[in-house]
């Protein structure tokens, strides 16, 4: 009994140090506490290894089906032939992928995975959102796996060290997926490059590896806060020393258009590559079938049976805004107008140095609404949809949306709304969150639920959401590249869009920067 029980001890502290690990922790940081003994582990591998292997017999057998799906696309065939090369010649190769969404980058990435994992070869997905890391199996952020610096800049290096397992996950590591490579700031994909050549020992690019990127330039690119055309255009990856080096495939076939909306996907890129009749001053006409009559009529049209608290609703619609400030209204509005009791939740704001305590009062620090925190003041009422602010242990990560299912002292319970784990029921606690923005001379830390509510979202926010019905409300012109684009090309049909613009009219901006597409 008293094994039994050691070894179950032992079993719950290796997976403790584990969920501490994939947070860049260990229990050997916690010296008073009880440490895992690995001896009395028969086969001692590592979290790093373990998530990162595959069944070959599994993965050979999904490959079958997807063969037949890759044959009827001549583009796709040719890069995944392009990539089993490679892999099958152990050569260096890499490519990048340039298409909007739909256009069946995210199958081409999971058939290459597929094929390499039935070698028995180890593929590390990643992604620059979360939720387009939940798209690939086995897929996290970019910044998780690779131990990105949050604010990278040209000499920025990788928080990995060469002696890790997780160094050592990357050296054996014959394929790299990552998506979305044009939301990120180049300096961050220059720190990767450079990990990869430190440590494979090989100065050729990206080390000599297997790397298919891929992403939409259309979409809004890397934020530089208060910057200008040219510094937005100079943080693109487009603007990167690696990509004259890499293999750019643009792929032109939309696999997700079904009839009827041949028109509505042309209309789309128009937008997206600049290419509709615009004036000088960037202006474009919108259709007069996809305008609101006003903010209440777009809500209305957005979430019909909101009043009703209809979930299959809330789930599969969303209202998009280019400003922060118009979220908040928005959102305070559906709010108000979902049944049921509000409870708020307040946070815990103080600063880290305490000597600075006296130029930063409670009441300044309460007011605050930093970018990607959530509030001082935090509503919300049973039914409410909300989206996750940071990463979470257990493969939560940001952007994560959900319906709040009971409201605790302690913990939020919640129940995740899209992807593979749709339906699962979670608890989201309190956690400190640094506010590093350099806007004051001292670095805040509140300490609240990691949680907004979503019925409408920021443009930038909604990156990777498709929604059935989808409302833009443009209270504040469109300032950059990307966002008219993004906001209206998150339905997934003409006839679930609705747009209203403030002031009435149906002309607004669109900002393309044609040297990054």
């Amino acid at each position: 009994m008293g094994e039994d029980h050691d070894g179950l001890e032992n079993a719950k502290l290796i997976r403790l140090d584990d969920l501490l690990q994939d947070m860049g922790s260990s229990l050997s940081e916690f010296p008073e506490l009880p440490q895992p003994d690995l001896s009395l582990v028969p086969v001692v591998e590592t979290r790093a290894f373990t998530r990162e292997r595959y069944d070959a017999n599994e993965q050979s057998d999904k490959l079958v089906d997807m063969m037949l799906g890759l044959q009827d696309n001549p583009e796709q065939l040719a890069v995944y032939n392009s990539i089993k090369q490679a892999l099958d010649e152990d050569t260096g190769k890499q490519i990048v992928l340039n298409a909007p969404g739909g256009y069946g980058k995210t199958f081409l990435f999971t058939c290459a995975s597929t094929y390499a994992r039935s070698q028995g070869m180890i593929v590390l997905c990643c992604a620059s959102t979360g939720i387009a890391a939940w798209n690939l199996e086995g897929g996290r952020t970019a910044h998780s796996m690779f131990k990105i610096p949050i604010d990278a800049n040209a000499d920025s290096t990788s928080d990995i060290r060469a002696q890790t397992s997780e160094a050592e996950v990357i050296r054996q590591a014959r394929l790299i997926i990552w998506d979305e490579i044009f939301n990120v700031h180049q300096h961050t994909v220059m720190v990767v490059e450079r990990l990869l050549r430190d440590l494979m020992g090989n100065k050729e690019p990206w080390g000599g590896k297997v790397v298919l990127l891929g992403g939409d330039p259309r979409q809004t690119p890397p934020v530089v806060k208060r910057g200008k055309r040219g510094e937005a255009v100079a943080a693109s990856f487009k603007s990167c020393p690696l990509y004259v080096d890499m293999e750019e495939v643009k792929l032109t076939r939309n696999m997700r258009v079904s009839d009827g909306d041949q028109a509505f996907c042309d209309w789309l890129l128009t937008i997206g590559e600049g290419t509709v009749s615009t004036d000088a001053d960037d202006t474009i006409e919108l259709p007069d079938e996809l305008m609101a009559k006003d903010k209440m009529d777009l809500i209305e049209s957005t979430f019909p049976k909101l009043e009703v608290n209809d979930e299959d609703e809330l789930m599969t619609s969303g209202i998009f805004c280019p400003r922060n400030e118009d979220v908040w209204e928005i959102n305070e509005i559906c709010l108000n107008r979902l049944p049921g009791q509000s409870r708020t939740y307040l946070s815990y704001d103080r600063v880290e140095d305490q000597t600075n305590e006296s130029t930063a009062p409670t009441e300044l620090l309460n007011s605050r609404r930093p970018a990607g925190f959530p509030d001082h003041n935090l509503r919300l009422k049973v039914g409410a949809p909300v989206m996750l602010l940071r990463n979470l242990q257990a493969g939560l990560v940001n952007g994560t949306r959900m319906i709040v299912r009971s409201m605790h002292d302690k913990v939020i319970e919640s129940e995740i709304m899209v992807g593979a784990r749709k339906g699962e029921r979670v608890f989201i606690p309190r956690i400190p969150m640094y506010d590093r923005s350099n806007e004051f001379p001292w670095t805040m830390i509140r300490t609240q639920f990691p949680i907004r509510v979503c019925f409408a979202m920021t443009i930038h926010k909604g990156q990777g959401q498709s929604m059935t019905k989808v409302g833009v409300y443009i209270g504040h012109d469109i300032f950059a590249h990307g966002q008219l684009y993004v906001a209206v090309s998150r339905s997934r049909s003409k006839l679930g869009l609705k747009i209203f613009v403030k002031g009435g009219g149906n002309v607004v901006k669109n900002i393309v920067y044609k040297e990054i597409l």
